[in-house]
């Protein structure tokens, strides 16, 4: 439960670089794994989003990287979720299986569906209602119909506010994130790099930088 750590091990050859075995990987000149939260979904899986820098492009490419394995081994996805447009972006597991990538954008957020677990993505789509001046924020699954509950809720948390950091706020979609019927302020002045986590007893739990 996180008191205690093994050795660091480094993976970065099963990704990309130039001890990577991928043809195309072994050329991209950097990556970075979003902070946050990580993604296990129903199957196993557990997939995070990478940041992709590639040879001779500019831009971002927003890949998942995930593991079948309980962690042992790592691999990244076919098709960025989103290029060159979009910095970092998160991920979660609607109730038909699709993932849902969420992307940090300005002035809006962007969206892309992936049918196949991570794997491939579609089209990009812009969410003008989900307001952000570029900065990483936060999706999670609060609960699901499917084990048993009421309702379905998504949670998500950012800066909701066009231009600057600030008016950190948090949002609930009963509908597989169509739309957003709860908005509330946690802290209107400058703040950013919000995470959210539930507790074992149902509290929803937000960690941001603010200034004080």
């Amino acid at each position: 439960n996180g008191e205690s750590w093994s050795v660091p091990r480094d993976i970065t050859s099963m990704l990309y670089g130039f001890e990577c075995q991928h043809p195309e990987r072994n050329t991209w000149q950097g990556m970075f794994l979003t902070s946050g939260a990580a993604l296990q979904i129903r199957s196993g899986r557990i997939m995070v989003v990478a940041c992709v820098r590639k040879k001779d492009t500019s831009g971002v490419f927003n890949y998942v990287v995930y593991s079948d394995d309980g962690g042992e081994t790592w691999d990244v996805g076919i098709t960025p979720g989103c290029s060159v447009i979009a910095l970092e972006a998160k991920v979660v597991e609607l109730n038909n299986g699709d993932i849902l990538m969420n992307i940090r954008q300005k002035p809006y957020r962007y969206e892309s569906i992936s049918h196949d677990k991570g794997l491939t993505f579609g089209d990009v789509v812009a969410r003008p209602d989900l307001v952000d001046p570029s900065c990483n924020g936060e999706i999670i699954r609060y609960t699901s119909t499917r084990d048993g509950y009421d309702k379905d809720r998504l949670i998500f948390v950012n800066d909701h506010h066009p231009s600057q950091r600030m008016n950190t706020s948090i949002k609930i979609s009963y509908d597989e994130g169509k739309t957003w019927a709860v908005s509330k302020v946690i802290h209107a002045g400058n703040a950013w790099y919000p995470a959210v986590t539930i507790t074992s007893d149902g509290r929803i739990a937000v960690y941001y930088e603010r200034v004080v």
